[in-house]
């Protein structure tokens, strides 16, 4: 749970494990706000088929489709260096898809 100003926010961080992540992904797409969609900057070449197919699942699955809770994807390890930029990853997510 995090906390500002009088306001609380409820995270839920879904594991990464297919089958832990359709068990927790069930029990939470149907009452949430919004989706962070977290991707690994570092070995997101390596992953994007799945990362891409994971993605597509999450917005084409009807639950959102009908709630329509905000996507955010981020990045992270961006500060690493071989990390892929920003561009470069909208890039490689797009031709996937």
């Amino acid at each position: 749970r995090l906390c500002h100003s009088q306001r609380s926010l409820r995270v839920i961080d879904i594991p990464g494990h297919e089958r832990q992540r359709s068990k927790f992904l069930d029990q939470y797409k149907p009452v949430a706000r919004a989706i962070i969609f977290v991707v690994d900057s570092v070995s997101i070449q390596k992953e994007i088929r799945d990362v891409a197919e994971y993605l597509y699942t999450l917005l084409s699955d009807p639950v959102f489709s009908s709630n329509c809770p905000p996507f955010l994807i981020l990045c992270n390890k961006q500060d690493v260096t071989m990390a892929k930029g920003i561009p470069v990853i909208k890039t490689l997510l797009e031709k996937e898809m």
